[in-house]
């Protein structure tokens, strides 16, 4: 059997889900938020201790794939009986569209919620929270899974229009507009951005629009939150100590932003 009929059966899902996830299938709510990158960088330092004031009880779900198992593991929440689902799928758009494809075959989730960082291009500031309404992809991955001609790369509307309710919560400054998803961070040049800021572009990552078609594809909705972190074509990188010195409170405030809306997103709070 090769590996994409092992989604089509049931006890070979059940070994995928521990592998990839460290989850069940039958322990998947309806709702689940997903992120390509681990919780330090898109939750509060201090996200735990904050959980347990809430009175939301959590644990770690360890995946056995040897790359996600070294880190801190997925996130499971309860609160009342009600639980929820965060989950890190992988840095970068092969690692990350293999995952959430596996996600958006299970008939148990039926929505989703992506939460990100991205670079600014232009029309933004670091610590801006950006909800995408379409993105342009410059990846090919996506197409691997989808036909790219009727699964664009939307969110759905109706949920885009909740999730923008929880952002404008956190008192930041939420933006929409394009986005645009690149496969390799390297392979920025001042030249496509300058590029992108022509088609009316706010900001980059590399992951939001192979979200985006495949849980279209698979009749899911989805919507995505992007934390503006740094501003390439301007110098501030976040990997920079002269931004990070300059940005931390800024920062601090856009993870506390994202905490807030998986919460609500979730029903938490």
């Amino acid at each position: 059997m090769v590996y994409s009929d092992l989604l089509e059966d049931p006890e070979a899902r059940e070994y995928i889900f521990l592998d990839e996830f460290g989850v069940r299938e039958e322990e998947i709510s309806k709702r689940a938020v997903v992120s390509p990158v681990p919780f330090q960088y898109i939750f509060p330092e201090d996200y735990e201790e904050r959980l347990r004031r809430m009175g939301i009880s959590f644990g770690y779900l360890h995946p056995t794939d040897p790359i996600l198992s070294r880190f801190h593991g997925n996130l499971v929440l309860d609160r009342d009986g009600k639980k929820g689902i965060i989950l890190f799928l992988g840095r970068g758009v092969v690692e990350f569209a293999e995952r959430i494809r596996i996600l958006a075959t299970s008939p148990r989730i039926e929505e989703f919620l992506f939460l990100g960082s991205a670079g600014g291009v232009q029309g933004v500031r670091s610590g801006d929270l950006h909800i995408p309404g379409a993105v342009i992809p410059f990846e090919s991955v996506s197409e691997v899974y989808v036909d790219a001609t009727r699964h664009l790369p939307l969110p759905d509307e109706e949920l885009k229009k909740e999730v923008l309710g929880y952002a404008e919560e956190t008192g930041l400054r939420v933006v929409q507009g394009i986005h645009t998803t690149l496969p390799l961070i390297y392979m920025e040049t001042r030249e496509m951005f300058e590029y992108f800021a022509k088609l009316g572009v706010l900001s980059v990552d590399m992951e939001l629009s192979a979200f985006l078609r495949i849980v279209r594809a698979y009749r899911k909705k989805g919507v995505g939150v992007l934390r503006i972190s740094d501003l390439p074509a301007e110098g501030e990188h976040f990997y920079s100590e002269e931004y990070e010195r300059k940005k931390k409170g800024v920062r601090k405030k856009a993870l506390e932003g994202l905490f807030h809306i998986a919460l609500r997103f979730l029903g938490m709070i």
